[in-house]
């Protein structure tokens, strides 16, 4: 029976009786207190996968295309505030668990890559010389750090380099490039020893 029937029977049976009655307001308020104790309205909270997530769609920073824009980023980087505002964007956004494959993707999630092609490690040849701005490879140390492992300098600059050599090749593919961890190759051959590659 629904609360209506329930309601028009108990007010069919007090006015029988000849009398105002007011049974069945009794019964409904008796009705809405049970459903609050019971079920109350708690305003629906976002759970943390659906806070990362709308920080995992926003844009962390416009796409540095100029000489310009990478010195304010590496001036704005200093200061710290700004420095783990950006850092926490940062790994919200990036899904990738392995040291390589993080630094690959935040390298694509800061820079323009027509603008890496414009950038070398030492800057001869009239390019960008990268390895000046230390607090863009502060960041680049801290974004890939996975758990209490730090990525070494030496890591840092190997990677770095590579990824700027090869931006050449990497401008003009459209679309997401993925990185991909590659473990050691072992050589089988006829009678030799087995050489790592």
């Amino acid at each position: 029976m629904d609360r209506q029937s329930t309601a028009d029977s108990v007010v069919s049976c007090c006015a029988a009786a000849g009398g105002q009655c007011n049974c069945a307001e009794i019964q409904n308020e008796t009705i809405i207190k049970w459903q609050q104790q019971h079920q109350p309205n708690v305003p629906q909270q976002e759970t943390p996968e659906q806070q990362q997530v709308t920080e995992a769609q926003e844009e962390i920073i416009p796409l540095i295309a100029t000489k310009k824009e990478l010195d304010d980023l590496q001036q704005n980087l200093a200061m710290e505030d700004y420095f783990n505002d950006i850092r926490l964007k940062l790994k919200a956004k990036i899904k990738a668990t392995v040291t390589k494959a993080r630094l690959h993707e935040a390298l694509y999630l800061i820079f323009n890559r027509l603008f890496l092609v414009e950038c070398s490690w030492s800057g001869r040849g009239g390019k960008i010389a990268f390895r000046k701005y230390d607090q863009v490879l502060r960041l680049f140390g801290r974004i890939g750090d996975v758990g209490e492992k730090n990525v070494e300098k030496a890591f840092l600059e190997k990677f770095i380099q590579g990824k700027l050599q090869n931006a050449k090749n990497s401008s003009t593919i459209s679309g997401v490039i993925k990185s991909v961890t590659r473990g050691s190759f072992t050589r089988k051959t006829k009678g030799r020893r087995n050489k790592k590659i």
